[in-house]
């Protein structure tokens, strides 16, 4: 519940939707409000949609639609001097919409934020994963690496579907973990 101080620092703006001509009433915190068809004034409920917040809407046409409300809180509450195309939430929370959350940025600002991210991200990317859905083992893996090593030139055709119905997998797997297609993390055991 808002305090009476929050609300009295409020500032509404008009906003109308360029496909319905519905005018809405948004204020400076994110808070949407509209005229129902009876002439009472209504806030609306927002909900997220991947991550934004939306507040959906009818239109012309009978169909659903969303409107994005940081879009709209951009384009009404914050200045764009330069024209930038870019925007960003200062806090990184795309749940905070208020005018003093979002700012428009350079496409050059916005890659290296993305960068950084990404770079953050590397590390959670590489560590190895556990394989849990395969009839194999790392350990029994690494064995069969072995045997692949000790018998490359010398086994015959046969030889080789013996061995993968030694290890209880197709032929095909057996050869997808001889070229590296598979399992390509496990080391051969010494």
């Amino acid at each position: 519940m808002k305090s009476q101080e929050d609300v009295s620092l409020e500032e509404w703006r008009k906003y109308t939707h360029p496909e319905t001509g519905r005018n809405y009433y948004i204020s400076n915190k994110g808070t949407v409000r509209s005229y129902s068809s009876d002439g009472q004034l209504q806030t609306h409920s927002s909900y997220t949609n991947n991550g934004y917040r939306c507040i959906p809407h009818r239109k012309k046409n009978g169909k659903n639609g969303l409107i994005y409300l940081h879009k709209i809180m951009l384009s009404i509450w914050v200045e764009n001097p330069y024209n930038y195309k870019r925007h960003r939430f200062i806090d990184g929370n795309p749940t905070n919409c208020t005018a003093a959350n979002l700012e428009w940025i350079s496409n050059e600002l916005f890659s290296s934020l993305n960068r950084e991210r990404v770079l953050e991200t590397i590390p959670r990317r590489q560590k190895k994963r556990r394989v849990t859905y395969s009839k194999l083992t790392e350990g029994r893996v690494a064995i069969l690496k072995k045997h692949i090593l000790e018998n490359e030139k010398k086994e015959p055709r046969t030889k080789w579907k013996l061995l993968a119905k030694q290890f209880g997998i197709k032929y095909r797997q057996l050869y997808s973990i001889r070229i590296g297609e598979s399992w390509k993390h496990v080391d051969p055991a010494k």
